[in-house]
C-alpha cells in the first residue's frame, strides 16, 4: 500500500531486500478508495478480489525509482533472487468494469508524499 505518508522508497532506503527480479504487488490508497466505493454502491457482491496495479515492474527498477523520487538511498538487493508471483487483478476489473487511476507503481510515486 502507498499513497500520502506512506512513500515505498523511504521504507526501503538503504535497506538489503530480496527478489530483485520478482514483479512488485503495489497498489495506490486512491487505487483502493475507489475499489471500496464502487463495492459499496454495488447491491450485489461477493467473492475474493485482489488489487494491485496492472502494469507489471521488477522490484529492484521500481523501488530503485521510488527512492529518486523520495529523496532516498536506494535499496541493496540481495544477489540471490526468486521468481515471485504477481497478484493477479483481472477479475475485480472485468466483473466491475474498474479502471485504476495509476496503471503501474511507479505512476504514483509523485502522489505519496
Amino acid at each position: 500500500l502507498m499513497g500520502p505518508g506512506r512513500h515505498p522508497g523511504r521504507f526501503a532506503a538503504a535497506k538489503v531486500l530480496p527478489d530483485a527480479t520478482a514483479p512488485v504487488n503495489m497498489l495506490h490508497s486512491a487505487d483502493i478508495i475507489a475499489a471500496v466505493t464502487l463495492l459499496l454502491d454495488t447491491t450485489l457482491c461477493s467473492g475474493v478480489f485482489n488489487l494491485s496495479c496492472p502494469s507489471t515492474l521488477l522490484r529492484q527498477d521500481f523501488y530503485q525509482q521510488a527512492a529518486v523520487s523520495a529523496g532516498a538511498a536506494p535499496a541493496i538487493f540481495a544477489k540471490e533472487s526468486a521468481e515471485g508471483r504477481k497478484v493477479n487483478a483481472e477479475k475485480f476489473v472485468r466483473q466491475f468494469n474498474f479502471s485504476y487511476r495509476f496503471a503501474a507503481a511507479s505512476d504514483a510515486l509523485a502522489y505519496c508524499n
